[in-house]
């Protein structure tokens, strides 16, 4: 599991490409909550220097345009269990 997260640290940083990175948190349900723990946790265990961003449209939308990679924490819609975000084939 180790090295599955050593994946992750790398290519977080490769697609920081030394820009600002974004922490922006579903805030739905206690599932989410506990994805946002579990990514804090790892931020911090990788010294991932991260500004948690909030929903208002101002304050997560600045960063995609001035290149800060923003990182999205749970949303169990992009699955087909929820069937909202999820493509159909």
């Amino acid at each position: 599991m180790k090295e599955q997260f050593v994946n992750l640290y790398n290519t977080i940083r490769n697609n920081s490409n030394c820009n600002n990175i974004y922490y922006l948190a579903n805030a739905d349900n206690w599932g989410d909550a506990l994805i946002r723990q579990g990514t804090l946790k790892f931020f911090q265990d990788f010294d991932i220097n991260v500004t948690e961003l909030k929903w208002s449209k101002p304050d997560w939308i600045w960063p995609v345009i001035n290149g800060g990679l923003v990182l999205y924490g749970g949303g169990g819609a992009w699955c087909r269990n929820w069937n909202i975000a999820y493509k159909k084939e």
